[in-house]
């Protein structure tokens, strides 16, 4: 959030783009930025397959993650169905 506020990116529509990939915690970081009140016009992230709509799957944010060992499992990011979830709440 600090980054997006710090170069006067604006809220609402007013951003065009938004990629997000940050390696198993992508829907906290969308959560964040969508109540933060900012409403990307094109959202880029990854989503995992193993859990195919209307499955869901969330992989909050731990400090005890281990990405090494999550490698190569379906315990990662978030599925499809969370994604569209977040953005039909919005």
């Amino acid at each position: 959030m600090a980054a997006l506020e710090a170069h006067g990116t604006p809220k609402g529509s007013g951003l065009d783009f938004l990629k997000i990939d940050i390696d198993s915690f992508d829907c906290d970081y969308l959560e964040v930025v969508l109540h933060a009140g900012y409403r990307p016009k094109v959202i880029m992230m990854e989503a995992t397959t193993a859990y195919p709509p209307p499955l869901k799957f969330w992989l909050r944010f731990s400090s005890n993650f281990s990405y090494a060992a999550s490698t190569g499992t379906p315990i990662s990011g978030c599925s499809l169905q969370t994604i569209s979830d977040l953005l039909g709440e919005e």
